[in-house]
């Protein structure tokens, strides 16, 4: 059965941490003999009870709750333990329970329950184009404040377990992981390559492609320690996007396992290589992925990149062009095609490792599918994104997706592509 993904799901491991950390936190500092002066009784005393228990609330729900409703039990837990500290303050002090403790600590959970429902609605509404302009200036406020603190909270928890973690980043059996970094981003990739080596399932291999021999030769030390726990760091030449994959093939002689590709700018949740597996093994006929958008035709060619809506079936298509971003798991016979069809790539599309992939996957005979309903984005790592590969492919001065699709597909290609479209239009008027 495919698992249910939402686009920034709150269920993380690390708000589930938080939240117990922060519940022991408040019952020994809540038990202890010594109180500061003056603040037992007053203003600061009540605010301080409704931003804690609040707070508790928030993180278990975020941690624990159901996404996009409102989850009843995290709250009746934030609530039971605050009563449960009441209690032993009462059996610690001889002193009657205070009920008005109880009261602002009610206050607290009840407000911050819903106000994550509200801003997890609003997250979970955030989709691409339509639906963000939707929203309204504060709405999309929120939604960004909200994606920033996961976002470094996520980078934080990632960063401390890749300084003192020891376990090792891969296990026997599952696919291959590879990803490619240049620039600034190589100071960061580790947090990329943490995310996704906490994640339920880890690869069988996982590889890191750099072309810069000084930076080989002297590696950042976070990258030296995942070395260390079974990551792999290979020199390659500059093959620009293709590098997160090519080096791959013309180094392999067999291919017996599928291959996945990562973004070095994106941290990757927990079920990430688990969804993307589990969807393989429903339809190892077929490219899976977590993102794809919808070629559109026209009697010329295509229409511009653009404007290529985004995906929304889970069904298989020619028409379905998959976006790396978010992940994409290529069958075995799709890697023995890439690996004959060779450096072509090249002369047509150099920037544009989507295009050759999608190509190479039509001409033979492998249809893209998005096996979640919707479009996933993962959150991004933040001041990776002021020179980003596939914003000027779309948008940039020289519309770069739209000229390198011209040069790659072949009228054959154009064809096999109008095919589908003609099928598609048949069976949806059916």
């Amino acid at each position: 059965m495919t698992p249910t993904f939402d686009r920034e799901t709150p269920r993380r491991t690390g708000y589930r941490a938080v939240a117990i950390a922060w519940g022991i936190a408040l019952l020994i500092g809540s038990l202890q003999p010594i109180r500061p002066l003056g603040i037992h009784f007053g203003f600061v005393h009540h605010t301080a009870h409704l931003l804690c228990f609040g707070a508790l609330a928030f993180f278990a729900a975020a941690g624990f709750g159901n996404p996009g409703r409102i989850s009843l039990w995290p709250a009746t837990g934030s609530f039971t333990l605050c009563f449960a500290i009441e209690f032993l303050q009462h059996l610690e002090n001889h002193m009657p329970i205070e009920w008005h403790d109880l009261g602002d600590d009610a206050i607290g959970i009840l407000a911050f329950s819903l106000l994550f429902w509200a801003v997890d609605r609003r997250t979970a509404a955030f989709t691409e184009s339509p639906a963000r302009s939707a929203q309204g200036k504060m709405g999309r406020l929120v939604t960004k404040l909200v994606r920033r603190i996961r976002t470094y909270s996520r980078i934080a928890g990632l960063s401390i377990t890749g300084r003192f973690s020891k376990s090792p980043v891969v296990t026997p059996g599952s696919p291959v992981v590879s990803l490619t970094s240049y620039g600034k981003r190589i100071k960061t990739v580790h947090v990329v390559i943490e995310s996704i080596a906490r994640g339920k399932c880890q690869p069988s291999a996982l590889i890191l492609w750099l072309d810069d021999q000084a930076v080989f030769n002297n590696l950042p030390l976070p990258l030296r320690r995942l070395e260390k726990r079974g990551l792999q760091i290979r020199l390659a030449r500059n093959d620009g996007p293709h590098k997160k994959y090519y080096p791959y093939l013309e180094n392999c002689k067999v291919f017996r396992l599928p291959l996945v590709t990562a973004d070095d700018d994106v941290l990757y949740p927990s079920d990430w290589l688990e969804g993307l597996m589990d969807a393989h093994r429903q339809r190892p006929d077929v490219v899976n992925c977590y993102r794809a958008r919808v070629i559109e035709l026209r009697e010329q060619g295509f229409s511009k990149y653009e404007q290529w809506p985004m995906c929304e079936s889970t069904e298989p298509s020619f028409l379905h062009f998959a976006t790396g971003v978010s992940g994409v798991i290529y069958p075995p016979g799709l890697l023995i095609a890439l690996k004959e069809a060779g450096r072509a790539f090249e002369h047509c599309c150099p920037k544009a490792d989507d295009i050759w992939l999608h190509v190479q996957a039509l001409r033979a005979g492998y249809k893209i599918r998005q096996f979640v309903p919707k479009p996933l984005h993962f959150l991004t790592l933040p001041g990776t994104q002021d020179v980003s590969l596939e914003r000027s492919n779309a948008y940039g001065p020289d519309a770069g997706n739209n000229r390198q699709a011209m040069l790659t597909y072949n009228e054959s290609d154009l064809d096999r592509l109008r095919e589908a479209a003609n099928f598609t239009v048949h069976a949806l008027t059916r």
